[in-house]
């Protein structure tokens, strides 16, 4: 199983990152957990033998270009037989200023690109389908593709942006008053405008982003529990294993005890 990240980046900050996946038929069955990042990927499906499984209902992924919306859960992915994968992650207003849509509909979802926006999922398609043994070629026509996609900004995404990089900035450590006080948002505004642009509302998001970065320094940097506990303002280990079970859908006991988390861990070590 192979899984690497690509470094490239668009002119105006669409992309978080491109990836790729390969497995062979010595790698599977394969299955992951899927961590929520707070952003939505768009990913090109090598193969009709891919499911996820969300909560307890197991769906197919369908061959070809996939959107996966915002996931407030974590959910795994499972591989069945050798194929390529390659994707996008794009950030968080990404996706709202290339469709105009409101991305909230997405959510939770995974559906076929062609559903939503047709020319745009064949000019991807056709990219990939016709770079798939030269990664880096692929890399650079999609990166141009992206570099001339006609976009929706106004003064709402910019505000929303506003927000996103103060809680990035903040770890995740915000409330959302503190959101209100640099945003010219009453409260109700605020939600139903993140919601629309970015898929979720700015508690989940801020609890997202708050979790990922303490999995992070607990999984990876070997951080003291009780130290992050205090740190990330849990006020003790049943209110974080509380918090985990949500997002993980499992104890942390149970997960830190499994092996199935490949995707995740290159995610967390990249």
């Amino acid at each position: 199983m192979t899984f690497n990240y690509l470094n490239s980046k668009d002119h105006r900050n669409l992309l978080k990152d491109l990836f790729y996946l390969t497995s062979s038929k010595e790698d599977v069955p394969f299955e992951s957990i899927i961590l929520p990042l707070g952003l939505p990927s768009l990913v090109f499906i090598g193969s009709n033998q891919q499911k996820i499984l969300i909560k307890d209902k197991k769906e197919p992924v369908k061959k070809g270009l996939t959107l996966f919306g915002q996931f407030y859960r974590s959910y795994k992915y499972f591989i069945n037989d050798d194929t390529k994968n390659f994707g996008v992650h794009l950030n968080p207003t990404s996706l709202y200023k290339i469709l105009e849509k409101d991305i909230s509909q997405f959510t939770n979802k995974q559906i076929p690109f062609q559903e939503i926006d047709k020319k745009l999922s064949q000019e991807i398609e056709e990219i990939i389908t016709k770079n798939r043994q030269d990664v880096f070629e692929c890399e650079k026509k999609i990166i141009n593709l992206i570099n001339n996609i006609k976009l929706t900004d106004n003064k709402d995404v910019v505000l929303i942006e506003k927000a996103i990089e103060y809680i990035y900035k903040k770890e995740g450590l915000v409330k959302v008053n503190e959101l209100l006080d640099i945003l010219p948002y009453c409260q109700k505004s605020l939600q139903t405008k993140f919601k629309k642009i970015v898929g979720i509302t700015p508690i989940k998001f801020i609890k997202i982003i708050r979790f990922n970065h303490m999995l992070l320094k607990y999984q990876i940097q070997k951080e003291d529990i009780k130290k992050l506990l205090c740190e990330y303002n849990y006020y003790d280990v049943s209110h974080f294993n509380k918090d985990f079970k949500l997002m993980m859908n499992e104890s942390p006991k149970l997960f830190f005890e499994q092996k199935n988390h490949f995707l995740l861990d290159q995610y967390l070590n990249k």
